[in-house]
Protein backbone atom coordinates (compact mmCIF):
# COMPACT_ATOMS: atom_id res chain seq x y z
CA UNK A 1 0.00 0.00 0.00
CA UNK A 2 1.33 3.45 -0.96
CA UNK A 3 1.32 6.47 1.31
CA UNK A 4 -1.15 9.08 -0.02
CA UNK A 5 0.17 11.99 2.03
CA UNK A 6 0.51 15.49 0.63
CA UNK A 7 4.25 15.75 -0.06
CA UNK A 8 6.02 19.06 0.54
CA UNK A 9 9.69 19.63 -0.30
CA UNK A 10 11.53 22.44 1.42
CA UNK A 11 14.14 23.32 -1.18
CA UNK A 12 16.89 25.88 -1.59
CA UNK A 13 20.60 26.56 -1.42
CA UNK A 14 23.03 26.43 1.48
CA UNK A 15 22.17 27.93 4.91
CA UNK A 16 18.93 29.57 3.75
CA UNK A 17 16.80 28.40 6.69
CA UNK A 18 15.25 25.15 5.42
CA UNK A 19 15.76 23.13 8.59
CA UNK A 20 14.35 25.88 10.81
CA UNK A 21 11.22 26.15 8.67
CA UNK A 22 10.79 22.37 8.68
CA UNK A 23 10.95 22.22 12.48
CA UNK A 24 8.54 25.13 12.91
CA UNK A 25 6.07 23.86 10.33
CA UNK A 26 5.97 20.35 11.76
CA UNK A 27 4.51 21.87 14.96
CA UNK A 28 1.71 23.59 13.03
CA UNK A 29 0.52 20.72 10.83
CA UNK A 30 -1.49 17.73 12.03
CA UNK A 31 -0.46 14.16 11.21
CA UNK A 32 2.83 15.43 9.79
CA UNK A 33 5.93 13.37 9.04
CA UNK A 34 9.04 15.55 8.90
CA UNK A 35 12.26 14.29 7.32
CA UNK A 36 15.38 16.29 8.07
CA UNK A 37 18.51 16.37 5.92
CA UNK A 38 21.27 14.57 7.82
CA UNK A 39 24.51 15.71 6.19
CA UNK A 40 26.49 13.28 8.35
CA UNK A 41 25.16 10.50 6.07
CA UNK A 42 26.88 12.10 3.08
CA UNK A 43 30.27 10.51 3.61
CA UNK A 44 31.92 12.32 0.69
CA UNK A 45 30.82 15.84 1.64
CA UNK A 46 33.91 16.78 3.73
CA UNK A 47 36.16 15.41 0.96
CA UNK A 48 34.17 17.40 -1.60
CA UNK A 49 34.76 20.71 0.16
CA UNK A 50 38.46 19.87 0.44
CA UNK A 51 38.80 19.15 -3.30
CA UNK A 52 35.68 19.81 -5.38
CA UNK A 53 37.14 18.65 -8.68
CA UNK A 54 38.27 15.31 -7.29
CA UNK A 55 35.13 14.51 -5.30
CA UNK A 56 32.26 16.31 -7.08
CA UNK A 57 30.90 13.18 -8.79
CA UNK A 58 31.23 11.04 -5.65
CA UNK A 59 29.52 13.63 -3.45
CA UNK A 60 26.65 14.16 -5.91
CA UNK A 61 25.97 10.42 -6.12
CA UNK A 62 26.25 10.12 -2.33
CA UNK A 63 23.78 12.98 -1.88
CA UNK A 64 21.32 11.36 -4.27
CA UNK A 65 21.58 8.05 -2.40
CA UNK A 66 21.04 9.80 0.95
CA UNK A 67 17.95 11.72 -0.24
CA UNK A 68 16.52 8.68 -2.06
CA UNK A 69 16.80 6.70 1.15
CA UNK A 70 14.66 9.34 2.88
CA UNK A 71 11.80 8.48 0.52
CA UNK A 72 11.61 5.06 2.15
CA UNK A 73 10.37 6.78 5.29
CA UNK A 74 7.44 8.12 3.28
CA UNK A 75 6.56 4.72 1.84
CA UNK A 76 6.81 3.03 5.23
CA UNK A 77 4.59 5.56 7.03
CA UNK A 78 0.92 5.04 6.18
CA UNK A 79 -0.44 7.30 8.92
CA UNK A 80 0.94 10.71 7.91
CA UNK A 81 -1.36 13.09 6.03
CA UNK A 82 1.43 15.57 5.29
CA UNK A 83 5.11 14.89 4.59
CA UNK A 84 7.73 17.63 4.98
CA UNK A 85 11.10 16.93 3.37
CA UNK A 86 14.26 18.95 3.90
CA UNK A 87 15.57 18.62 0.31
CA UNK A 88 14.14 16.35 -2.35
CA UNK A 89 15.47 14.43 -5.33
CA UNK A 90 14.18 16.93 -7.90
CA UNK A 91 16.39 19.80 -6.77
CA UNK A 92 19.67 17.87 -6.79
CA UNK A 93 20.25 18.63 -10.46
CA UNK A 94 21.09 22.23 -9.46
CA UNK A 95 24.27 21.24 -7.62
CA UNK A 96 25.29 18.73 -10.29
CA UNK A 97 24.74 21.21 -13.15
CA UNK A 98 26.72 23.86 -11.30
CA UNK A 99 29.72 21.59 -10.81
CA UNK A 100 29.58 20.28 -14.35
CA UNK A 101 29.62 23.86 -15.62
CA UNK A 102 32.53 24.66 -13.29
CA UNK A 103 34.49 21.76 -14.77
CA UNK A 104 34.37 19.69 -11.59
CA UNK A 105 32.53 16.84 -13.35
CA UNK A 106 33.53 15.36 -16.69
CA UNK A 107 31.12 14.83 -19.58
CA UNK A 108 30.99 11.10 -18.82
CA UNK A 109 30.37 11.67 -15.11
CA UNK A 110 27.59 14.17 -15.79
CA UNK A 111 25.97 11.87 -18.36
CA UNK A 112 25.92 9.02 -15.82
CA UNK A 113 24.60 11.36 -13.15
CA UNK A 114 21.76 12.64 -15.35
CA UNK A 115 20.79 9.11 -16.39
CA UNK A 116 20.55 8.02 -12.75
CA UNK A 117 18.87 11.28 -11.67
CA UNK A 118 16.19 11.11 -14.38
CA UNK A 119 15.42 7.46 -13.60
CA UNK A 120 15.14 7.97 -9.83
CA UNK A 121 13.04 11.14 -10.10
CA UNK A 122 10.68 9.42 -12.55
CA UNK A 123 9.97 6.53 -10.17
CA UNK A 124 9.97 8.53 -6.92
CA UNK A 125 6.66 9.74 -5.44
CA UNK A 126 6.04 13.20 -6.92
CA UNK A 127 6.24 16.36 -4.84
CA UNK A 128 2.92 18.19 -4.44
CA UNK A 129 4.33 21.52 -3.25
CA UNK A 130 7.81 23.07 -3.30
CA UNK A 131 8.65 25.61 -0.61
CA UNK A 132 11.52 27.54 -2.15
CA UNK A 133 13.52 29.01 0.72
CA UNK A 134 16.03 31.73 -0.08
CA UNK A 135 17.89 34.60 1.51
CA UNK A 136 20.72 37.00 0.74
CA UNK A 137 24.18 35.47 0.24
CA UNK A 138 25.40 37.61 3.14
CA UNK A 139 22.89 36.00 5.51
CA UNK A 140 23.82 32.53 4.26
CA UNK A 141 27.47 33.27 5.05
CA UNK A 142 26.55 34.42 8.57
CA UNK A 143 24.53 31.26 9.17
CA UNK A 144 27.37 29.07 7.89
CA UNK A 145 29.65 30.68 10.47
CA UNK A 146 27.10 30.25 13.26
CA UNK A 147 26.36 26.58 12.66
CA UNK A 148 30.11 25.98 12.49
CA UNK A 149 30.33 22.84 10.38
CA UNK A 150 34.06 22.47 9.88
CA UNK A 151 33.84 21.35 6.24
CA UNK A 152 31.71 24.41 5.30
CA UNK A 153 34.01 27.12 6.58
CA UNK A 154 35.82 27.63 3.27
CA UNK A 155 32.60 28.21 1.30
CA UNK A 156 32.80 31.59 -0.43
CA UNK A 157 30.07 34.12 -1.01
CA UNK A 158 30.77 33.81 -4.75
CA UNK A 159 29.88 30.09 -4.58
CA UNK A 160 26.66 30.89 -2.69
CA UNK A 161 25.68 33.51 -5.27
CA UNK A 162 26.29 31.14 -8.17
CA UNK A 163 24.36 28.30 -6.54
CA UNK A 164 21.44 30.63 -5.84
CA UNK A 165 21.35 31.52 -9.53
CA UNK A 166 21.08 27.86 -10.49
CA UNK A 167 18.25 27.42 -7.98
CA UNK A 168 16.39 30.42 -9.37
CA UNK A 169 16.56 28.94 -12.87
CA UNK A 170 15.46 25.51 -11.66
CA UNK A 171 12.48 26.97 -9.80
CA UNK A 172 11.44 28.81 -12.96
CA UNK A 173 11.24 25.45 -14.75
CA UNK A 174 8.59 24.15 -12.32
CA UNK A 175 4.83 24.55 -12.43
CA UNK A 176 4.34 27.91 -10.64
CA UNK A 177 1.15 26.61 -9.02
CA UNK A 178 3.30 24.11 -7.13
CA UNK A 179 5.83 26.65 -5.82
CA UNK A 180 5.72 28.94 -2.78
CA UNK A 181 8.77 31.21 -2.32
CA UNK A 182 9.91 32.16 1.17
CA UNK A 183 12.60 34.75 1.83
CA UNK A 184 14.16 34.30 5.27
CA UNK A 185 16.03 37.59 5.44
CA UNK A 186 13.20 38.65 7.75
CA UNK A 187 11.21 36.64 10.30
CA UNK A 188 8.56 34.39 8.76
CA UNK A 189 5.47 33.27 10.67
CA UNK A 190 5.27 29.48 10.56
CA UNK A 191 1.53 29.70 11.26
CA UNK A 192 1.08 31.80 8.11
CA UNK A 193 3.07 29.30 6.06
CA UNK A 194 0.95 26.51 7.54
CA UNK A 195 -2.18 28.32 6.34
CA UNK A 196 -0.75 28.49 2.80
CA UNK A 197 -0.01 24.77 2.92
CA UNK A 198 -3.46 23.89 4.24
CA UNK A 199 -5.03 25.89 1.40
CA UNK A 200 -2.85 24.04 -1.11
CA UNK A 201 -3.88 20.69 0.38
CA UNK A 202 -7.55 21.63 0.18
CA UNK A 203 -7.17 22.42 -3.54
CA UNK A 204 -5.59 19.07 -4.38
Amino acid sequence: MQNKAFRIAIVGGIAVGKSTILKDLSKNLDNCLSIEEDVSQNIFLPDFYEDMKKWAFHSRISTMAMIANNYLNIQNNLEAKVVLMDRCLDELITFAQLHYDKGNMSDKEFDVYKMLYNSIVKFAPPIDLFLYVNCSPENSMERIKKRNRSFEQDITIEYIKKLNGYYDRWIMSLNPQKVVSLNTDSIISSSEIAKIIKNAISRK
